[in-house]
């Protein structure tokens, strides 16, 4: 019994590291003036709403994502202006061990 309660908890906690690791990854992509309404994620594919100030703030977010190592096929969804800026929609997804993009997190992010 407590052999099966230890691999249970062991199990419990290896499986929230794949939620927190993409949060984190989505936080460190957040342009200033952009803030997320709602993210689900389903077997690696993520969808993202939001609002931003400016429509910069929503390609700047855009292009982080496509240019970390951690998210492919940035796929840009509806955006609409509205009374405090922009709506926007996005899709993608997540990497939790990219192999590929290499040199990607070396890149410095475009000044604007």
């Amino acid at each position: 019994l407590l052999q099966r309660k230890i691999t249970l908890i062991t199990q419990l906690k290896h499986n929230q590291s794949g939620p927190v690791h993409l949060l984190d990854e989505v936080s460190k992509q957040l342009p200033d003036f952009l803030w997320l309404d709602s993210m689900s994620e389903a077997g690696f594919n993520v969808q993202i709403n939001g609002k931003a100030t400016t429509y910069n703030a929503v390609s700047n977010f855009y292009n982080n994502l496509t240019g970390s190592r951690y998210f492919e096929n940035v796929v840009m969804g509806s955006i609409s202006s509205i009374p405090v800026g922009v709506q926007f929609s996005l899709t993608c997804q997540f990497v939790p061990n990219p192999q590929g993009k290499e040199g990607a997190e070396g890149q410095s992010a475009s000044g604007g």
